[in-house]
């Protein structure tokens, strides 16, 4: 997904700048048109995949949000009064609340809710305001509320087992490096001394381990410098060059055990934010193309493009989505499209990929962790045997002399 700085003009020639997060700029467009913008020049930023949809809110505070204006609307308090309480709520942070005051500001001086969000700079994605819109177009804004809480708390949760799942292994290689930096550099110099001190042969292990030792302090700084340096390159050339994130997104997707993870996790948000359109009662294609930006991975967003022109040229969903799902899933699709019941099926895709990604993240773990275990046990097994066999060595030529 990129986020935009574009440059328009309104209906009476003035000019307006600002940013907005959008899929390409045919998505800009239509979306600067609903608020009668022409768009005259944009200029475009790739988020990052590690950046949260929202920015800096959490996806749990927008789901909180948006289950209290579905209460408050259902219960015949007017628009601005819900935003005006979301303004106030002590449960949310400053910044949220700051975000819902600037929407109230908005409605209050005469928008729509779902240009005010447009509007908002790019915190709320493009699936979020398309779904408010077809709400107030069809006169059902709570409902649509209530199903933005849906998309959002299972998104969060999505996000928190991820995240769960990743503190373990990333804790074991924190403590992998740290106990390596540790004792080469306090530890293994010292008996390093004491064993050239002894004047006896050494094993080859005891010698690569003085080696390693010796240079450790080398070879990390050219280590740090090493991936800095490929680790900017990248960055820089992703942000300027779509071949080159389209290559590595796809790279990233196919990459043993993680890009299954990480292809399920892409799916599971998608068709989240899929079955939300859906069920507002926007047209399949349209509802395709606002939520692409669910997506933070370039080459997903490429293959719901090839979908969209596929729909586009005639081709029933469950044949156009075999680039992007699997075989048992267009005909799952299939099914919907005869029964007419496709938004449930989106939904049940959703909660089907979510899964999945929780399965694939557990086999990951049962593999991540006993290899971090062995490499720190080799690790240290390693230093031993290095140490205590020449120890052991002179002791024996100790006792032989005597």
């Amino acid at each position: 997904m990129h986020h935009y700085h574009y440059r328009a003009t309104d209906t009476t020639g003035r000019i307006e700048q600002g940013t907005f997060q959008a899929a390409n700029e045919n998505d800009l467009q239509t979306a600067l048109s609903k608020r009668r913008l022409e768009l005259i020049a944009c200029t475009a930023q790739w988020l990052s995949p590690l950046a949260s949809p929202v920015g800096n809110v959490k996806l749990l505070e927008v789901a909180h949000w948006c289950r209290q204006m579905a209460y408050m609307l259902q219960a015949g308090v007017t628009l601005v009064d819900a935003l005006n309480d979301g303004a106030g709520d002590v449960s949310l942070s400053k910044t949220m609340k700051a975000r819902i005051h600037a929407i109230k500001t908005q409605v209050s001086i005469g928008h729509s809710l779902s240009e005010a969000c447009l509007s908002s700079g790019g915190w709320l994605n493009l699936a979020f305001c398309a779904v408010l819109y077809a709400a107030e177009q069809s006169g059902a804004l709570a409902a649509g509320f209530a199903r933005l809480t849906d998309m959002y708390r299972g998104q969060a949760e999505l996000q928190g087992m991820i995240r769960k799942s990743l503190r373990y292994p990333t804790f074991l290689c924190a403590l992998a490096v740290g106990v390596m930096v540790f004792m080469m550099i306090g530890v293994v110099p010292a008996l390093a001394a004491f064993l050239q001190s002894l004047h006896q042969s050494l094993p080859l292990a005891t010698r690569l381990l003085i080696a390693l030792s010796n240079n450790f302090l080398l070879i990390g700084a050219i280590g740090i410098v090493f991936v800095t340096v490929c680790f900017v390159s990248l960055r820089v050339t992703r942000r300027y060059s779509a071949r080159v994130r389209l290559l590595t997104d796809r790279i990233w997707l196919y990459l043993p055990i993680l890009g299954g993870v990480a292809q399920d996790a892409q799916r599971a948000q998608f068709f989240s934010s899929l079955s939300g359109l859906l069920y507002a009662r926007m047209k399949f294609l349209d509802a395709l193309r606002h939520a692409a930006p669910s997506f933070t991975n370039a080459y997903c967003v490429a293959q719901i493009e090839c979908v969209c022109r596929a729909v586009e040229t005639g081709y029933p969903l469950s044949s156009a989505m075999h680039v992007f799902v699997d075989p048992a899933r267009c005909r799952m699709i299939a099914v919907a499209e005869a029964g007419h019941n496709l938004p449930q099926a989106v939904d049940d895709l959703a909660q089907f990929y979510a899964s999945r990604t929780s399965e694939k993240l557990s086999a990951l773990l049962k593999f991540i962790e006993p290899t971090l275990t062995l490499l720190v046990g080799g690790m240290l097994a390693w230093i031993v045997l290095a140490v205590l066999g020449p120890i052991y060595g002179s002791l024996g030529h100790v006792q032989a002399g005597y």
